[in-house]
């Protein structure tokens, strides 16, 4: 039997500081247990000899291409993956995953992609990926509130401590996820927006895809380990400033309704405490609602009808009380969430597609 293509792609960029793990990434996505699989290092023209290291030890093992500058996350993955599809064709499933991030599971892959496979409205896919230590689970995937707030599921919690269930999520982690190339292709056109640079890139995919109504889902599989990396710490005030205005822009762009309209307050509340306009962190807040409002950021990605998976309390008075006076309730709420198994049940009975409203209680 004919197995599907996979192939990995890896970002890198002026990875000096952490060679070792990025050479472990490297192993790690070359040790996969599947008999049609590329790994393909895509580098964002470093400069500090990051890429002729792992040209040396994995020159002849992987696809190399070196991009002429820094397009970010967005734009170097999205570049990667054409000059991949320029030369070999586009493989049935692509699987995108940072440079310090190490497989742990071979055959993470027969399970992810079999659950692609076998589902037509499934696109995106992740298993549990942990922290460095092996012990505490880094992430699950992630939920979306009301707010527009990002919940990491199950972050902290031992893995015995984390349910052994399935569950849609409103996107999968850029750390590792696995990706049905022809339908994103047909939908959306590319993979990531190159405008967006960095930060909610992954997310963009995922809400696009939830719009037409295709999904995304965990499934309680360990990957491998996330090692934190420095390579993108040190611009913190650009990162700072694209996760301010790419929120933004997503969530104009994503959400409608009643849900657009109940992210309003808490939205904007929570830019106060950097005194818009006033000192150097007000003036980054205040130039990324500007540019979220004035760039054209968007221009190739159109969206369908629906909201992304958008997870709220069922008791509406959590969500009034959280959104309009944020404290400590506001906190009980999101950790309520980022426990939740999201199933097809849930997503029938949501209260716009895809608007699921979660029954709990807290004191």
């Amino acid at each position: 039997m004919l197995r599907p293509k996979v192939v990995v792609f890896i970002l890198n960029y002026n990875s000096s500081d952490f060679k070792s793990i990025v050479r472990k990434s490297i192993e790690s996505a070359l040790s996969i247990n599947h008999p049609s699989l590329d790994v393909v290092v895509i580098d964002n023209a470093s400069s500090d000899g990051s890429f002729e290291t792992i040209e040396d030890r994995f020159g002849k093992d992987i696809i190399l291409i070196k991009l002429d500058r820094n397009h970010g996350y967005s734009g170097g993955n999205e570049l990667g993956f054409r000059r991949y599809d320029d030369k070999k064709g586009s493989p049935e499933y692509a699987i995108f995953m940072h440079n310090d991030f190490i497989i742990t599971n071979r055959d993470f892959v027969k399970d992810l992609i079999g659950l692609l496979e076998r589902s037509e409205d499934i696109v995106l896919a992740q298993g549990l990926n942990l922290a460095g230590d092996g012990f505490h689970v880094s992430d699950a995937g992630y939920f979306v509130d009301w707010n527009f707030s990002v919940i990491r599921r199950y972050n902290g919690m031992q893995v015995s401590e984390c349910p052994y269930k399935s569950s849609f999520i409103s996107y999968a982690s850029g750390e590792c996820f696995a990706s049905k190339v022809k339908v994103i292709r047909e939908v959306k056109g590319l993979f990531f927006e190159p405008k967006l640079f960095e930060c909610w890139d992954e997310s963009d995919l995922a809400f696009n895809m939830w719009s037409y109504g295709l999904k995304s889902i965990f499934i309680p599989i360990t990957v491998g380990l996330h090692h934190v990396s420095k390579s993108f710490r040190k611009v913190p005030d650009l990162t700072e400033y694209l996760q301010i205005r790419n929120r933004y822009v997503l969530r104009r762009h994503y959400l409608s309704g009643m849900i657009k309209a109940l992210s309003t307050p808490t939205f904007f509340m929570l830019s106060l405490p950097y005194r818009p306009f006033q000192g150097f962190k007000g003036r980054i807040i205040t130039r990324a609602f500007f540019d979220a409002y004035t760039q054209n950021i968007f221009c190739s990605s159109v969206k369908g009808l629906y909201n992304p998976l958008i997870v709220m309390p069922k008791k509406l008075s959590y969500v009034a009380y959280s959104s309009f006076v944020p404290s400590k309730l506001r906190r009980k709420i999101l950790d309520r969430i980022s426990n939740l198994t999201v199933t097809d049940d849930d997503l029938k009975a949501s209260l716009r597609p895809f608007t699921v409203l979660a029954d709990f209680y807290i004191k």
